[in-house]
């Protein structure tokens, strides 16, 4: 399970490169989450959130994320340093140190995103806005 959530925070955060529109090189968020997986037959969900730290300046990335498993919390925090390519993968004050194999990856809009106007806010208070969405592949759990 711990595999599939670092994977799971690597493929949301290294969005495909593009030439639409990057991000700052520095920036942290909030990021909500919902996945499903089968564990020895039994269809099961996992939800959380993760504070995110990207840093495309120093080559690093950081995740501290709560997951929960049915009535189960469980915290998992990820280093990614890209220089020295390595990562930091901390469970229950347990750090596990695995070797990194691919380049840092930049905060971009992919190349292909449809893009929709939205609003955010109240009537006269608000932000115009564009989201954009990309499509990924997915497959239904039987």
């Amino acid at each position: 399970m711990i595999s599939s959530i670092v994977v799971f925070l690597a493929v949301n955060v290294a969005v495909a490169f593009s030439q639409l529109c990057c991000s700052p090189p520095q920036w942290e968020g909030m990021e909500g989450f919902t996945t499903g997986y089968v564990e020895k037959g039994i269809k099961k969900k996992m939800e959380g959130y993760a504070k995110i730290s990207y840093d495309a300046q120093n080559s690093k990335l950081a995740a501290n994320t709560n997951v929960f498993n049915g009535e189960t919390m469980m915290q998992v925090r990820v280093i990614m340093d890209f220089q020295k390519k390595k990562q930091y993968t901390i469970v229950k004050e347990k750090c596990s140190v695995t070797k990194l194999q691919t380049p840092f990856p930049k905060s971009c809009i992919p190349d292909g995103s449809e893009k929709y106007p939205a609003y955010f806010g109240m009537k006269n208070d608000g932000l115009d806005t564009m989201i954009h969405d990309q499509h990924h592949e997915s497959r239904t759990l039987d």
